[in-house]
């Protein structure tokens, strides 16, 4: 009698552990979802869309440029000085004020998430004018335009003036790896059964 109740109970507990696996696996692609979403949020999202729109920019592109410059801290600070969600310097920051606003602004308001975000876009739609493809344009933001331009004049970090092959600043080059792959990892994550805008 008390043999039959052990195997009852294992039987039970069988049962339950192979419905418990069957229902993870149904589950499976909702968790991989919510957990890629978490790691990949879209925190600070109106400021992104309405400036994306504005400036021309593809959101997905901006929140991966956040997710790895600042990882969405508002009050994040680079050893080099830039800030906020963007991670923009003041020169950055300053110059574009004077092409958005037509003055300089208060360097605090670096801080603040709707204008450093706006300038961030602004900074980066005039990037993508001067630079025809995203690997480039990450490139210039992280170390400059000016300096993706001599690079782009080198052979020996590009066949044909308008691509990168390589860069000679090791972070810059993880830089463009980074931002693009978290490109890819919203553009899945978000624009599911969408075409790429």
């Amino acid at each position: 009698m008390a043999a039959k109740r052990i195997l009852k109970r294992r039987a039970f507990r069988a049962l339950a552990f192979i419905l418990g696996l069957v229902i993870l696996l149904l589950c499976a692609d909702r968790l991989v979802e919510y957990i890629g979403k978490y790691l990949y949020p879209k925190d600070f999202g109106a400021y992104v869309e309405k400036y994306c729109k504005e400036y021309n920019v593809n959101e997905n592109f901006c929140f991966a440029m956040i997710k790895c410059e600042s990882n969405f801290k508002k009050d994040a600070e680079s050893s080099a000085g830039a800030v906020g969600l963007m991670q923009l310097t003041e020169d950055t920051f300053q110059w574009t004020c004077n092409r958005i606003y037509g003055e300089v602004q208060d360097a605090s308001l670096r801080y603040d998430p709707a204008t450093n975000i706006r300038c961030g876009v602004y900074y980066l739609s005039w990037l993508k004018q001067k630079f025809t493809f995203d690997a480039e344009v990450v490139a210039a933001y992280n170390a400059g335009p000016y300096k993706v331009e001599e690079w782009l004049k080198n052979p020996d970090y590009s066949d044909d003036g308008k691509t990168l092959k390589k860069t000679p600043y090791p972070e810059t080059e993880n830089h463009i790896k980074k931002v693009l792959r978290a490109e890819e990892i919203y553009k899945k994550l978000y624009d599911k059964g969408e075409t790429s805008k």
